[in-house]
């Protein structure tokens, strides 16, 4: 084998190294440099699963003292609309988020006790 052969036998390995480190390194600036995106399952404040029945999601846990707390929003209380798209589950909740690039204001549909309201969270409030 000539010496440029054995060159680049001995380089493959680390070349390969070097480009992953190249590509992460971009990945990691790209996401640094990007505005950080809402997903319409991370709700400020607050937790919550599948109600079950395309019924939405249901409030599983409120920060006490944040921004859903001190609007009124309670463990149990349903969530069937978010800016303006229904929401029948975390898998809509998903589909909506991977489709529309959202704003740091949330405008929801939250139901308590049969009656169905709106309530507008910012992002970042708690």
């Amino acid at each position: 084998m000539s010496d440029a052969g054995r060159f680049w036998v001995a380089a493959r390995m680390p070349l390969l190294i070097a480009i992953v480190a190249m590509i992460a390194a971009g990945l990691v600036a790209t996401s640094l440099l990007m505005p950080p995106r809402r997903r319409a399952t991370d709700l400020p404040g607050i937790t919550t699963a599948d109600a079950g029945n395309g019924d939405g999601l249901i409030v599983t846990s409120v920060k006490s003292g944040g921004a859903a707390d001190r609007a009124g929003i309670s463990v149990g209380d349903g969530i069937v609309g978010i800016d303006g798209e229904r929401i029948t589950s975390r898998a809509a909740a998903l589909r909506l988020d991977a489709q529309h690039d959202t704003a740091p204001i949330i405008d929801m549909q939250v139901t308590h006790n049969h009656a169905i309201r709106h309530v507008t969270l910012k992002q970042g409030e708690d």
